[in-house]
């Protein structure tokens, strides 16, 4: 046993090499965007939009999902670690312009008229003010791995069977499932490959919609988990339910035709390592497995599951849950006002921080006036006097 355990150890990639791949990729990423916008030779507008009408064609819900998600960071309190890999044709200087994204992204209605217009060599190219977004949509529904693909209904049975659960039959079944299909040269695929032959087990992850972007390209990353009462590392569990309560409703894209408010959860495979994923046995012959080191809160629960190296897990399926659809017609006329309120608190958080300063500084003034004073008890004796009459008559 021990010799099995450290054959596993001397297969896994370090935490760090990791790291320093996800680094790498979106360095190369922003090579490759950039020398894109720069050589139009290489790839003309209208190739862009044959190549988007293609991804179209082969997963329409999956490209509706995956830009859901990606608006869903972009409006993010925590877009700088949301958005991760940031669309490198808006660095300028170093520097991230969310401006122009959130810009392309009021543009996207325009979408579906765009792709129709212009579908050959031959046809007019679009006005350049649709430029970005095209090279945005491209970026990330063509260039991006990993890609989305919808699971036949008849199928959700069988990936949802894939966690031994007895309750996951009684929670309720996701709206969609999409496939999550990375590329063969990506660096999670590549570092899965080499553990394809060890004993794997699935079990559930659930996070807020806007952290799925990076969750999608980057994998499961324990430093972004704050929560750490058993221990660091990524949690996960055998139970649908649970993993839903940490999964609530979040605005998407206003113009998606799955819906305007989403809820993920993550379906992932984990390699059964003994010494990194600290779980509770049936068996109960390990005892000392289901206790990590730096746990506050003692051994880990039944049916949760802490794996302290983000190699030994990887996503594979999205379990999507929706609410407020949307017609077609709404898709254009009209956008989701919470997600406008947003967009707008978002580019100006300056002019928003000056207002609430202001009414900070009015209601503290307010409270040591004394004219105000004798003004808010008066108003409250009226209010009390109205309530008292209100009270008598209807008794």
């Amino acid at each position: 046993m021990p010799e099995a355990e450290n054959n596993i150890k001397g297969m896994l990639p370090k935490e760090k090499d990791l790291q320093e791949s996800v680094d790498n990729v979106t360095r190369n990423n922003g090579e490759v965007a950039q020398s894109s916008l720069s050589s139009p030779q290489t790839s003309t507008i209208n190739t862009k939009i044959i190549e988007l009408k293609q991804s179209l064609a082969k997963s329409k819900l999956g490209c509706d999902i995956k830009w859901s998600i990606f608006v869903s960071a972009c409006h993010s309190y925590r877009v700088s670690s949301c958005l991760h890999p940031f669309p490198t044709m808006f660095i300028k200087d170093g520097l991230k312009d969310i401006s122009a994204v959130l810009d392309c992204i009021d543009q996207m209605p325009l979408l579906s008229s765009v792709l129709h217009k212009h579908i050959t060599h031959s046809s007019p190219p679009p006005p350049t003010n649709l430029h970005p977004l095209i090279y945005l949509l491209h970026w990330l529904l063509v260039e991006q791995s990993p890609s989305l693909n919808e699971v036949p209904r008849t199928s959700y049975d069988s990936v949802l069977n894939l966690v031994s659960s007895q309750s996951t039959r009684s929670t309720a079944k996701p709206d969609l499932i999409f496939q999550v299909q990375y590329s063969p040269h990506s660096s999670i695929e590549m570092n899965w490959s080499k553990m394809n032959h060890l004993k794997t087990f699935h079990a559930f992850h659930g996070s807020r919609l806007e952290n799925f972007h990076s969750i999608m390209h980057f994998g499961l990353q324990q430093h972004f988990n704050k929560n750490s009462l058993f221990g660091q590392g990524i949690y996960l569990s055998s139970e649908l339910g649970i993993c839903l309560m940490y999964s609530p409703y979040s605005v998407g894209w206003g113009g998606s035709c799955i819906g305007s408010e989403l809820s993920v959860v993550a379906l992932c495979s984990i390699v059964d390592d003994p010494d990194q994923v600290k779980c509770q046995e049936d068996t109960g012959e390990n005892k000392g497995r289901a206790l990590a080191k730096d746990s506050l809160g003692g051994e880990v629960p039944h049916k949760y599951y802490v794996v302290q190296n983000s190699v030994l897990v990887k996503v594979e399926y999205l379990l999507v849950y929706t609410r407020h659809k949307v017609t077609p017609s709404q898709h254009v006329i009209r956008p989701n006002c919470r997600s406008m309120l947003l967009h707008w608190i978002l580019r100006n958080k300056f002019i928003c921080f000056i207002i609430g300063y202001g009414f900070l500084l009015f209601f503290i003034g307010l409270s040591g006036n004394v004219t105000f004073q004798r003004y808010f008890r008066y108003c409250t004796n009226k209010l009390y006097e109205m309530l008292g009459v209100h009270i008598q008559n209807t008794f």
